[in-house]
């Protein structure tokens, strides 16, 4: 679930200034996405959905699998890591209430971690857990190996309480100072605030996130609801993935019509009630690479600034079945969403909605 940074930033550099003509706009998004569905033999579906001074709208192509039915926006698609969105936001909302402190040591909350999440005498906080400048790693190194098809279901509570006795941070990075992207560091700062309120995540998050801002289609199980099948690189059905204490950092599936209202609220297209603390995460916390100014971590976003002088606040994620990508600009107040149900990197995509609707 790495968001796939060097690639992105290549893509949004080179896809060119040029806007795409010649036909109207939806028939150029269908032709887009049948290349990537069908002639690419990319995914078995993909959804792209567009908010800016026009108002909001939905491109869809393909079946929820092979034999499914017809994709649209309300289909939910796991989204991977666009999941830290929400958890770095449900972290602004309790600092906000007073519930955490997010300059607070993580060992305030979670005692018996004083001794060894530290480096050289600095304590990780849970600003580092959600701006990946904690020094931990990509992903738990006693993660097992035995069923690549579904990594995070088996890993609990032992197992994570074992993963962080047995990192040594002495080596990394000082928390705090560098960037290295951490599903590890967003499981666990989802599970501390399960800790801190004696509530598992998702409730949490359905309470101070997900209802607040309506977005009644963002959850962890779809059960009974209709769902985009993940497939992997080859158009073969493989299961979604399912979480134990890792669910923040990607156990969430969504709309996108759901991820598009998020936007909307995000840039204040609408009433926001939770404005305070989209603000906080929205801020530049440190520089994606040290003494390189443009190019920021944020709480949860990544806010990249191309050549001609264009910030963009972007986010992707990825399963074992499923690609999922979100970009705005909070300046020109627009924005978009891909979901597509496979592994296969979605770059054609990403590079279509670059030129039609964000330069």
């Amino acid at each position: 679930m790495k968001i796939g940074f060097y690639g992105i930033i290549f893509i949004l550099l080179f896809s060119g200034c040029l806007k795409l003509t010649g036909d109207t706009e939806k028939t150029r998004a269908r032709s887009a996405l049948i290349a990537w569905v069908d002639e690419s033999k990319g995914s078995t579906a993909a959804v792209i959905g567009v908010i800016d001074e026009k108002g909001t709208r939905f491109f869809s192509y393909g079946k929820t699998e092979k034999k499914g039915v017809p994709v649209h926006e309300e289909t939910l698609f796991e989204i991977g890591s666009l999941t830290k969105l929400f958890t770095a936001l449900l972290l602004a909302v309790l600092d906000e209430e007073g519930v955490v402190d997010m300059d607070a040591p993580v060992w305030r909350y979670l005692p018996e971690s004083r001794s060894y999440l530290q480096n050289e005498g600095r304590p990780v906080t849970l600003r580092h857990l959600a701006s990946h400048t904690s020094g931990l790693p990509r992903i738990p190194e006693n993660m097992g190996r035995s069923d690549f098809a579904n990594p995070y279901a088996s890993f609990g509570e032992a197992e994570l309480s074992a993963c962080l006795k047995g990192y040594p941070l002495k080596g990394a990075s000082l928390p705090g100072e560098s960037y290295g992207y951490s599903n590890l560091g967003y499981g666990l700062l989802g599970y501390l605030m399960e800790k801190v309120t004696q509530t598992p995540y998702e409730e949490l998050l359905h309470e101070k996130v997900l209802n607040p801002l309506g977005l009644g289609r963002t959850r962890i199980s779809a059960d009974g609801l209709e769902m985009a099948r993940p497939h992997g690189p080859f158009r073969n059905p493989v299961p979604a993935w399912d979480f134990d204490v890792l669910a923040g950092c990607g156990a969430l599936k969504s709309s996108a019509r759901d991820l598009l209202r998020f936007l909307s609220l995000v840039m204040e297209h609408e009433e926001n009630p939770l404005k305070r603390s989209v603000e906080k995460t929205l801020k530049e916390e440190r520089p994606l690479e040290p003494g390189v100014e443009g190019d920021y971590i944020c709480l949860g976003w990544h806010k990249l600034t191309l050549a001609n002088g264009e910030p963009y606040y972007i986010h992707d994620g990825g399963t074992g079945g499923s690609r999922s990508f979100l970009i705005f600009d909070n300046e020109k107040r627009k924005g978009a969403v891909i979901l597509t149900n496979s592994a296969k990197p979605h770059d054609d995509l990403i590079d279509f909605v670059m030129k039609e609707w964000m330069q």
